[in-house]
């Protein structure tokens, strides 16, 4: 294994025979870095070094970056005291990251190192497991689509931009011409994410963090378009079946009959208690040409507690 910074003799031998020799954060994992010159405040950087970060130079700079747009000293704090640590590797095409509760160990995806909702939705999970002054739904759910709806809410109130979560395209809309819940087009399950990021940040699509994100998944999750996400739950949204464990979560009507609707801050029209989602549309064939494909990121793998990017 070569280091990262080789010498002109190794960078030589690499060339004549590549199969002869890994280099260090590139083919295989370096040593977890704590790099923290020339990010944000000394707080901030004093609560950064807690956190190793196993990646490329130029790679932790960027997770380091977002983690100090999205998250407290103290959030940050909370997650160095666990002993969470971050790694940037190459992931399969099905997840963009993932948070690996029995490791305490964030991995994300070479390409998606630098996506600040990645890393982002799996910080998280992450502090919804080890954060224990966390109550109610913003703590750890044992039920994945319960878990997997309230991480992304919190990584769209956090993030400056609407995150394309995979989850979107396993929430539920309901056809006004056939009167059934059916699953979203891609057109439609864009069009969510980017209602419910307006609905997170108050309207303003700037990301939130500490307490003001946390509230804003409080007060607005149950009417939001992720809340009827049906993960793991033979059909059943996550709204529905967090309405028989917390206090002030109304369930939404399985046959779709509307009681209305109600406007969410910052002018964006969220449903409230039987939403319909966007308009209904025709869904395209599986194979037919020209459909848009959307990476989908964080589908958590079966034995973690994370994005079915993903």
């Amino acid at each position: 294994m070569l280091p990262a910074k080789v010498t002109p003799e190794q960078a030589a031998a690499w060339w004549i025979d590549p199969g002869s020799c890994d280099i260090e954060d590139i083919d295989v994992p370096g040593k977890p870095k704590r790099n923290t010159n020339g990010l944000g405040t000394n707080a901030q950087r004093a609560a950064l070094a807690k956190i190793p970060v196993t990646a490329t130079v130029g790679e932790e700079a960027k997770v380091r970056r977002n983690l100090i747009k999205a998250f407290t000293n103290e959030e940050l704090i909370t997650l160095g005291r666990a002993g969470t640590k971050i790694h940037v590797y190459p992931r399969t095409h099905k997840a963009a990251g993932t948070y690996e509760a029995a490791q305490n160990r964030i991995a994300v995806d070479h390409d998606n190192a630098f996506a600040q909702t990645t890393v982002t939705h799996e910080v998280v999970h992450a502090l919804r497991d080890k954060d224990m002054s966390r109550r109610g739904i913003l703590a750890k759910s044992n039920i994945p689509g319960i878990e997997e709806s309230l991480t992304v809410a919190e990584q769209q109130a956090r993030t400056d931009t609407p995150g394309l979560s995979g989850c979107y395209w396993n929430c539920l809309v309901f056809d006004q011409k056939s009167k059934r819940w059916r699953r979203p087009t891609d057109r439609e399950a864009m069009k969510m994410a980017e209602e419910d990021h307006k609905l997170f940040t108050g309207g303003k699509g700037k990301g939130l963090t500490g307490e003001a994100a946390l509230r804003s998944v409080e007060r607005n999750w149950s009417k939001s378009h992720i809340a009827r996400l049906s993960y793991k739950s033979k059909g059943k949204m996550a709204v529905n079946q967090a309405a028989g464990i917390y206090l002030g979560i109304e369930p939404v009507s399985t046959k779709g009959t509307a009681r209305g609707k109600k406007k969410a801050s910052g002018g964006v029209s969220a449903p409230v208690s039987t939403p319909t989602a966007v308009a209904a549309e025709k869904r395209a064939p599986k194979n037919a040409k020209g459909r848009k494909t959307v990476r989908r990121t964080s589908k958590p793998a079966s034995n973690k507690t994370s994005k079915p990017k993903g």
